[in-house]
């Protein structure tokens, strides 16, 4: 629940008495769905998306007339 509430692991292992963050992270944490769904968002970030706007002309080029196909 410790680390579901966002407490860094060796405050976590420093409250349950263990001797090693490592001891604390292998033996008794699971991921929690919050967490889970938290990791899931923040990588999310960083993956390129389409961008919903349309290209766009450089504003110094005219723009095309019907007639110059």
């Amino acid at each position: 629940m410790l680390t579901a509430a966002g407490q860094p692991p060796k405050v976590v292992s420093e409250v349950l008495g263990h001797s090693t963050v490592s001891f604390t992270m292998d033996v008794y944490t699971e991921v929690a769905e919050e967490l889970a769904d938290a990791a899931a968002s923040a990588i999310a970030a960083f993956v390129p998306r389409k961008s919903k706007i349309g290209p766009r002309r450089a504003s110094n080029v005219p723009a095309e007339s019907e007639g110059d196909h």
